[in-house]
């Protein structure tokens, strides 16, 4: 659905709007994030702890939702003239209209996602996760078909889907979740233990997003576009890894910490090798994926692509030890690991990008998200004692489960009699 959405996009908006549309989103997005307060993390904790409260905290979830978006908002509001470059009036006035809608919906919606992923509730978890992409993948095919290319209007497609998702969650749970708790104390605590949560986010947002911010503001709206489809094209594959590390949050929060470190240390050394053949296979096939898919126009996002496929590769097997040390309570140890690599890609990005552009990005951000793994994996070894190399034992259970699967997909293919 994110490919199919992405093409249509790309091909409607063109690089030039395709950055337009994502400078419209870049701030409001930041901002929705700051506004979990790191409280999202705190509930999904909480919940795995005690499974049964899940309606409780959902109504206390609400409250802390209308509270912060409130501050968020306002504050959001007022100094968003000065995150955006100068002389795109365009541009401000569709993120501020974008921010009004899409903050507290994000917000509330985190929430109570937040509450499933840490009950391991996976089936309305992954029911409200697919709602978001098939809505607004619909609704671009009516752009497609009605030949629309209003970067407004996509904005707009963007958060109908995300209010219908949030509709769906608050369905999949109750009604009277939305009446809210405001219980000072009980909001105070979900808070103060959201608070280390919040300023690792802080850092986890500057990281993800400097790459586009520098961008924005040193080369422009066209070569941004061809970056979001670059950095689009060489994550597709990634779902694998993502949907790993949604686990991992609601495991390592049910055990004790020398057994999720193992867990982690676990998934990592597995997901170390399928991830890395499913990343050799997106370089090889990215030179002719890019043009077909999403038009001539992003040709020159076919190199920036294969670099950022390193780039994730590495983003997604740090993100598998800092889960697990988050649902810890150790989130310290990602903040680190997160302004460090910051640090690095900044250098780096500063340095190439004058000469380079999006090329020069990309290789900066291959530092970064190097330093950033490789410094959660050193704390990891050092501090737990844990195995990070791939064993025998790792490679056996991966074609293990290989020949599991493909003797399912043997079974129910017609067969001859």
């Amino acid at each position: 659905m994110t490919l199919i959405s992405g093409v249509l996009v790309a091909r409607l908006l063109q690089p030039d709007g395709r950055g337009v549309f994502a400078a419209v989103q870049l701030w409001p997005v930041i901002f929705a994030a700051l506004a979990w307060l790191g409280a999202n993390y705190s509930l999904a904790v909480r919940v795995a702890k005690e499974p049964k409260d899940i309606l409780p905290l959902a109504r206390l979830a609400v409250a802390l939702a209308i509270l912060s978006s409130g501050v968020f908002m306002a504050v959001a509001w007022v100094i968003l003239p000065w995150l955006l470059p100068p002389h795109q009036e365009s541009i401000l006035q569709m993120s501020r209209l974008y921010l009004i809608i899409f903050l507290p919906i994000n917000v509330l919606l985190a929430y109570l996602q937040a509450l499933d992923q840490g009950a391991g509730r996976l089936g309305p978890f992954n029911t409200v996760r697919h709602v978001l992409s098939i809505v607004y993948v619909f609704i671009i095919l009516g752009f497609w078909l009605a030949d629309v290319h209003d970067v407004a209007w996509f904005a707009g497609a963007l958060l109908t889907a995300n209010f219908f998702t949030l509709l769906v969650r608050i369905h999949l749970t109750s009604w009277s979740c939305l009446l809210p708790d405001f219980n000072p104390m009980r909001l105070a605590s979900v808070i103060k233990q959201g608070a280390p949560y919040l300023a690792s986010s802080a850092v986890y947002l500057a990281k993800d997003n400097v790459e586009r911010l520098l961008l924005l503001f040193l080369l422009g709206t066209t070569q941004l576009g061809w970056y979001v489809i670059a950095f689009t094209a060489a994550g597709l594959h990634t779902t694998v890894t993502k949907s790993v590390n949604f686990l991992i949050l609601s495991r390592s929060g049910a055990l004790n910490s020398e057994y999720a470190a193992r867990d982690s240390a676990r998934i990592f050394r597995i997901m170390s090798v399928v991830s890395a053949a499913l990343s050799v296979t997106m370089m090889a096939i990215l030179p002719l994926l890019i043009p077909i898919m999403f038009g001539m126009a992003f040709q020159q996002a076919v190199m920036p692509a294969i670099v950022l496929v390193a780039a994730q590769y590495f983003s997604g097997q740090g993100a598998i030890i800092d889960e697990g040390l988050r649902a810890q309570s150790r989130p310290t140890i990602g903040l680190a690991a997160g302004l460090v690599s910051m640090a690095v890609f900044a250098g780096g990005a500063f340095w190439l990008a004058p000469a380079h552009g999006i090329l020069g990005v990309a290789i900066a951000s291959v530092g970064g998200q190097i330093t950033y793994c490789l410094f959660l994996a050193i704390y990891l070894r050092s501090r737990f004692q844990t195995q990070l190399l791939p064993s025998a034992v790792d490679l056996h259970f991966i074609r293990q489960n290989l020949d599991n699967a493909l003797t399912k997909v043997l079974r129910i293919l017609p067969t001859r009699s």
